[in-house]
Order: C-alpha cells, then structure tokens, then sequence
C-alpha cells in the first residue's frame, strides 16, 4: 500500500490538483500551443528594449555560469546596440592579463546567440 502513495505523490504535488477546479483540457491546450506555433513570427514589442534591461538579462544569464564575483569584478561593461542584437562584454584594468565573458542577446526575444568567457 505504501507503494500507492509514491505512485500518487506527483499527481497531486505542487498545488496541482486539479479536482474541483474547471478546466479547459489538454485537447485545448494542444490546439493554442499548434496554432501560436503555427502563427506567423510577428513580435510587436521588444524584449530588450534599453541598455539597462539587457544588462540586467545578461547578468541573469552569466552570474550563475560564470559566478557573480567574477563578472562583477569585469565591470563597467561594453554594451553596443547593433544590428537588433545587444553585445555585452566585459573588461579588465590595463595591464592585466586575462578573458572576459561575452554575450549577444536578440533585443527582440532575449534570445542567446553568443555566451563566451575567455582565459
């Protein structure tokens, strides 16, 4: 019996019951999700809009891969708006000797089309 409740557990985990609740259903669930795939690409805003905000992403993105100190420590950043990409990249005191962490995000979606860190 005990077996049971292990079988049951990730049904109702997560405050996912659903018994109770109305719901539209997977069938419906599968038609918005074909239909939003199936609709033309046609972003309207970007997601990426400002410097501060493409940082702001980018340190997200890099902080646990690279660890915050580290990228901290590669501040103040170059930040370039090109093309409807954001490059961001990191730099060091003249004089030193090292790799700085690179990244070009798609200010439309935020997409990652670059990450990088050099030695």
């Amino acid at each position: 019996m005990k077996w049971l409740f292990f079988l049951l557990l990730p049904i109702t985990s997560h405050g996912q019951a659903l018994t109770g609740r109305s719901v539209a259903g997977e069938v419906y669930a599968r038609e918005q999700v074909r239909r939003i795939v199936s609709e033309p690409v046609g972003v309207t805003t970007t997601v990426l809009p400002t410097k501060q905000v493409a940082v702001a992403v980018a340190e997200a993105i890099l902080f646990p891969i690279y660890g915050q100190r580290t990228i901290v420590n590669e501040r103040p950043y170059e930040v370039y708006r090109i093309d409807g990409c954001w490059y961001i990249g990191g730099t060091l005191p003249a004089g030193y000797d090292g790799g700085t962490f690179e990244i070009v995000l798609k200010s439309a979606d935020g997409q990652v089309l670059r990450l990088t860190h050099g030695k």
